[in-house]
Formats: C-alpha cells, structure tokens, sequence
C-alpha cells in the first residue's frame, strides 16, 4: 500500500515539475526522446513479461 502512495507522489511530482519545463519551447529532440524512451519500456515488457 506504501509503495503505491510512493509511487504516485513520483508520478506526480515528475508530471507537475518537469513536464511544464519540457513544454516551454518545442525541441524536437525532447520529443523523440521521449518516445524513444516509451518505446524502450514497452520493448523490455514484451522482451521479459515475467519480471
């Protein structure tokens, strides 16, 4: 139960601090990041379900 609490004050703070200094000024590089990063999550949940 903690660790779900924890977990959200993680999404939270990173959704309400660093996402407003990402949109600040469009950069192509930040967005590409980014999907290369989601891409790279779901690539590893297919590579390993299990875990």
């Amino acid at each position: 139960m903690v660790l779900a609490f924890v977990a959200g004050d993680f999404l939270y703070i990173g959704a309400s601090d660093l996402l407003p200094e990402a949109h600040k000024s469009f950069n192509a590089k930040v967005i590409l990041s980014v999907l290369a990063g989601v891409a790279f999550v779901l690539l590893l949940t297919m590579v390993f379900p299990a875990i």
